[in-house]
Formats: structure tokens, C-alpha cells, sequence
């Protein structure tokens, strides 16, 4: 277990604080990665500050300035005597306000996020290595706000407990009842294995089937950075996501071109709804390269109410709380892995095809050798 910490400090979580850097073309030799040391000299840089290199969000720069321009820009230019490298920065100084960020690593390809009270644009970063192919999608709100006083939840509740070794990160009895108050944590009961599952199957013939229908709580972390670890949060199915709609921009290409368009404004946006239309891909647009190597997305509040608000709508996207904040969900997965699974299915499918066929024609073999021995010839 003592991955979960690696992946809670290091994997998921938000920045107070963006910096943009435009290095000059001399410095092109240098790598972004070989050059963040450096920076994070800078007297105005602080721990916790994201850094965006413009050399690797070139086709975004436009957007970027357009959803920060509100958070107090301040401009600056650092000289490294080292690398004899010059950048010129722009740093926000007003500190976004971050929501609380529950979420599961279902696996390495596919993720659940469930923000709770978010009350502005803010950015999410996602600590694995940058490529365009991890999508973010919004999915429907599922989740109500968990009842202490109903008896299943306080039968889970009373046979909680803090697994051996995993004392510094996992969160006690007495913060898991404060979460669930909180409304920041919606799920404690662990998925229960599927019957398909190879795992299910050993363990059937060696334990006492009770035991695998048995509910429990599976780990549910501390609050690091307005983050918590919640295993329980369900799988769902793995297409899940699959023929998602798009929320794109409604700029034309001239205004694109020339960078006419308002990104920042939430009317430049629109939906595009698909064969799945329960779900919708964050705008690539959105979609930048961070830290020098990792990916974020830019969380525009803006977007839920001028798209989602339609009282005509079956499927319902965001929650609005007392507070003026609002809730949401999300799932990030890295698009290929649907091509692995769309070939095991076509593998399946034609392994299937052809014992079926074989099945057959060994039936027709067999039919004419009864047939014959009925009917012998002279």
C-alpha cells in the first residue's frame, strides 16, 4: 500500500498559482525539463506555482492569457547565469480557488473525479507524463450526499478501520464521519467483484462465499492539498465513455485565425452530442502541457450553466449548492486503451465466429456419415 502516497502527492492534484514563460529563441537548444531547475529560483516563484512554457502550448498561448487574464497578471524577466538563459514571465498573483477534489485510480488508464464546491475557473493537473490522448469527460451526477442516520451506511461506518501500515495516509473513523458531513466524500461501500473476474472465481473455491458478497469500506485517504483517495467510488462499465459528444468552440476559423475569438467567454463554447449522449470531452482546447511534462486542464465554471442549465434535459451535469458553488463529475482516460479493448472484443468475436463455424460443419459431417451407414451403397 504504500504506493498511495507516492500517488497522492504526486499524481493528482491543483495548482494555487499559473506562470507562463516565453524563452527566448536562443534558448531553444535547452529543453523546458533542463530549464524548470532554474526557474524555480525565481524570487516570485513558490512552492506549489505551476509553470507553462509557451514553447510547448504554442497553438494555446491565446488561450491561456484569455481564461488568467482576471487573476492579477504581473510581468517579469529572469536572467539564469548558468544556462545564460533569458525568459520574460507573466505570474498570476491572485491564488485560485481550489475545490475539493474527491477521485479513484480505477486503473492506470481511467480515473473518477468528483469535484465538490467549486466556486471558480480553476486549474487540474494530472502529475502523469504529458500526451494529447488523455481525454477528460464529463460525465452525469450520480452522487447525493451520503445520510450518517441510514443504517447500512452506519453498519459500514462501524466496521471501518485504518489498514496496518497504512497509518500516515488513510483517514480515521472519526475524519471519515467529518468528510462525509463535509459532503466530500459520497461513496463508502467497495465495488464488489464481478463474477467474470478470474480473482472472484480462486477465490470462491477457497473462501466461504459470504465473505466475497460481505459490503466493506475499501481505503479512503487523509485530505492532502484538497485532495482525498476514495477506492470506493464506482468502476461503471469500460466503455463508459465511449462515442462521446464534444463541447467545442463555436469561433469560426477566420476568427481562430485571427485570434478574434473570446475563449474566455462562455457563449464561444457549444455542445456537439454524439451516439453517447451522456457524456461530453472536456475541449482540447483546454488541454495544456504543464510543469514541462505533465498534464492540465483549465476547469471553466462558466461552461455548466450557459450548457448544462436546460430544465428540459433527462440527464443532469452539475449540482448548485447553497454557497453559490457547484458539483460535478468527471472521468480522465487515456483514449487508446479503448482500441485494446475494441480488439479483444473483434479477437473474441472472430475466435467465437470460428468455432461456431467448425461446430457446425463437424455436425454436418456427422449428419452424412449417419446418413451413409443408413443408406449403404451395393
Amino acid at each position: 500500500m504504500k504506493f498511495l502516497t507516492k500517488f497522492l502527492w504526486g499524481f493528482l492534484f491543483s495548482l494555487s498559482i499559473f506562470s507562463y514563460f516565453f524563452p527566448n529563441r536562443c534558448q531553444a537548444q535547452y529543453l523546458p525539463v533542463d530549464q524548470l531547475p532554474h526557474i524555480t529560483s525565481i524570487p516570485d516563484f513558490q512552492p506549489g506555482d505551476g509553470i507553462l512554457f509557451t514553447t510547448q502550448n504554442i497553438e494555446k498561448i491565446k488561450i491561456i492569457q484569455d481564461m488568467v487574464a482576471d487573476y492579477d497578471l504581473k510581468q517579469g524577466v529572469f536572467h539564469d547565469k548558468e544556462t545564460k538563459s533569458t525568459f520574460r514571465y507573466i505570474k498570476t498573483q491572485k491564488s485560485f480557488q481550489i475545490p475539493i477534489i474527491e477521485f479513484r485510480r480505477i486503473n492506470p488508464t481511467k480515473y473518477r473525479i468528483r469535484v465538490h464546491g467549486a466556486h471558480e475557473n480553476f486549474p487540474f493537473i494530472f502529475s502523469e507524463r504529458f500526451h494529447h490522448n488523455w481525454k477528460l469527460y464529463l460525465v452525469p451526477l450520480n452522487f447525493q450526499q451520503l445520510n450518517l442516520n441510514d443504517q447500512d451506511n452506519q453498519q459500514l461506518l462501524s466496521s471501518y478501520k485504518v489498514f496496518e501500515g497504512n497509518e500516515k495516509t488513510q483517514t480515521s473513523p472519526k475524519k471519515l464521519k467529518n468528510f462525509i458531513s463535509n459532503g466530500w466524500i459520497t461513496d463508502i461501500e467497495k465495488d464488489p467483484l464481478s463474477r467474470l473476474n478470474p480473482y472472484y472465481l480462486l477465490k470462491k473455491f477457497f473462501r466461504n462465499h459470504s465473505e466475497l458478497e460481505k459490503k466493506m469500506t475499501a481505503f479512503i485517504s487523509k485530505k492532502f492539498a484538497n485532495a482525498i483517495q476514495n477506492d470506493n467510488l464506482p468502476t461503471n462499465i469500460f466503455r463508459e465513455t465511449w462515442f462521446a459528444g464534444k463541447i467545442r468552440t463555436n469561433c469560426n476559423k477566420k476568427k481562430i485565425i485571427n485570434n478574434e475569438c473570446e475563449w474566455s467567454n462562455p457563449e464561444s463554447w457549444e455542445t456537439k452530442t454524439a451516439r453517447n449522449p451522456n457524456v461530453f470531452e472536456w475541449p482540447d482546447q483546454l488541454h495544456w502541457q504543464a510543469n514541462s511534462l505533465v498534464n492540465s486542464w483549465w476547469i471553466n465554471l462558466d461552461i455548466f450553466p450557459n450548457l448544462f442549465s436546460d430544465n428540459n434535459q433527462k440527464t443532469v451535469f452539475y449540482r448548485s449548492n447553497a454557497d453559490g458553488s457547484i458539483d460535478f463529475e468527471l472521468v480522465m482516460e487515456f483514449w487508446p486503451q479503448r482500441l485494446f479493448y475494441g480488439g479483444g472484443i473483434l479477437s473474441l468475436s472472430v475466435v467465437s465466429i470460428c468455432l461456431i463455424a467448425l461446430f457446425v460443419r463437424w455436425i454436418q459431417q456427422k449428419n452424412k456419415q449417419n446418413l451413409s451407414h443408413r443408406n449403404p451403397t451395393n
